[in-house]
């Protein structure tokens, strides 16, 4: 018997919605980079349209939400320090 710990179902699943939200993450940084949006309107525009929505034509994987915004936080924080 292997010493490896297999993957569950809900481990896949969790694992997935965290890098669908690395994902948008970074589409999110590079649209409040570009066009200049803030974090507040940047998180409810990700909110409302596109964490887990099709988007055109392409289906997105359902995110984590809250990791999502914990790394849209955790930038410009740092980004407000420097």
């Amino acid at each position: 018997m292997s010493d490896i710990p297999k993957r569950t179902e809900g481990a896949d699943r969790t694992a997935n919605q965290r890098g669908a939200a690395r994902l948008a993450a970074v589409q999110a940084l590079y649209q409040m980079d570009i066009g200049r949006v803030s974090l507040e309107d940047t998180l409810a525009q990700f909110s409302a349209f596109h964490l887990g929505r099709e988007i055109e034509g392409d289906q997105y994987l359902p995110a984590d939400a809250d990791f999502f915004r914990q790394i849209l936080a955790g930038v410009a924080k740092h980004q407000a320090r420097n």
